[in-house]
């Protein structure tokens, strides 16, 4: 099993009724993935929503989960046809390699060579093409590491702006949304 973080701008997201629109960019920051499977998926994340009653930002929640706001969101490629990426294997962690070196004498002898693997996943494409990722250069990726900050804490901004005030500031008392008493 590998683990995957994926990013969408996301325009706008289906409930059952309606349209929400959205346009933000929307994150799952960590979701599994076996050989064999598609890698593009539906996760239920924390997605940042216009609130015209409140006129402020809140986290959008379909109430399909009880105790977990969110909304299940497409992290796939978005494709017609439903063909998404397969993730075909994968290597990483501790990797042991016995590599033939010629000694002092000039005989060649066998050694084993331990090293520390970031990590390569191979994804075969839609079309067929076999495609290689590795961790390194995603995890040193500034525009990913950059947007991935910048998502968390406009969540979290969100998250704190909805708390009463007195969860704020336990000596203000209060209540509601805008601190009513």
């Amino acid at each position: 099993m590998l683990f995957f973080q994926a990013h969408r701008w996301v325009e706008q997201l289906s409930r059952r009724k309606d349209t929400l629109p959205i346009g933000e960019w929307v994150l799952a920051p960590r979701f599994p993935v076996f050989r064999g499977e598609y890698v593009g998926r539906t996760e239920r994340v924390e997605v940042p929503r216009w609130s015209p009653n409140l006129e402020d930002f809140t986290i959008a929640d379909d109430h399909s989960v009880k105790d977990k706001p969110g909304m299940e969101v497409d992290f796939g490629s978005g494709r017609s046809d439903g063909k998404e990426a397969i993730l075909v294997d994968f290597e990483q962690g501790p990797v042991k390699a016995t590599r033939t070196v010629r000694g002092k004498d000039g005989k060649a002898e066998a050694r084993t060579v331990s090293d520390s693997a970031a990590g390569e996943a191979v994804l075969m494409t839609p079309d067929g093409r076999l495609q290689v990722r590795d961790v390194a250069s995603d995890v040193t990726d500034e525009e990913r590491v950059d947007r991935l900050r910048r998502v968390r804490q406009r969540l979290e901004e969100i998250k704190e702006r909805a708390k009463p005030d007195r969860e704020k500031d336990p000596k203000k008392g209060g209540g509601g949304i805008f601190g009513e008493k």
